[in-house]
């Protein structure tokens, strides 16, 4: 294993590792509970849960790229090429787009009660997911076809935090384990 393969494995760790906690801070800044006890969803603006995605997105190519192709699965393979499509269109396309572009984030909402003897007692949270959205309205380059089409198969209004554990696994299983045993 080279050190370029050392440092872009420690990097991708680092990216995951700070896109979850851009997207905690992300929802304990713009979910709140107000002093009449109501919830209030404030419309969302802070760029750093999207920095920290791009970077994870960006790390996530460089190692994909070093991969055989022939090694994963056509389902892996489709995966991979979406998030490719993304990582492609932020660095390529004419129009400027970044990866907050592709995202929609979507209020949550869990309910929970519990019933002790002759109390009643109800929690109620929202959280703000984001999922990845339809992106038809961004101009796809001829190369990108098939890419646009795993993005819209694989990608396309799934939750952010579920496509990076597939990924993550996906690199578990043809980076991470290559690299532990070297």
């Amino acid at each position: 294993m080279t050190e370029m393969d050392q440092a872009a494995e420690l990097a991708y760790k680092k990216a995951c590792l700070r896109f979850i906690d851009e997207y905690i801070k992300f929802n304990n800044k713009y979910v709140s509970l107000s002093t009449n006890g109501i919830f209030s969803v404030e419309t969302a603006s802070g760029i750093e849960p999207f920095i920290a995605l791009g970077e994870v997105i960006h790390w996530t190519v460089i190692m994909y790229d070093k991969l055989d192709k022939a090694a994963l699965s056509p389902s892996e393979r489709a995966l991979m090429s979406g998030i490719k499509h993304i990582d492609n269109i932020v660095k390529h396309e004419k129009a400027k787009f970044d990866v907050s572009d592709f995202i929609k984030t979507v209020p949550k909402n869990s309910v929970k009660g519990t019933n002790r003897g002759d109390k009643m007692s109800i929690k109620w949270q929202v959280t703000l997911c984001f999922f990845f959205q339809d992106i038809s309205m961004i101009p796809v380059e001829p190369d990108w076809r098939i890419q646009r089409k795993n993005y819209n198969t694989n990608i396309k209004d799934k939750e952010v935090n579920d496509v990076i554990s597939q990924i993550d696994k996906i690199l578990k299983k043809y980076v991470f384990d290559i690299n532990n045993a070297n």
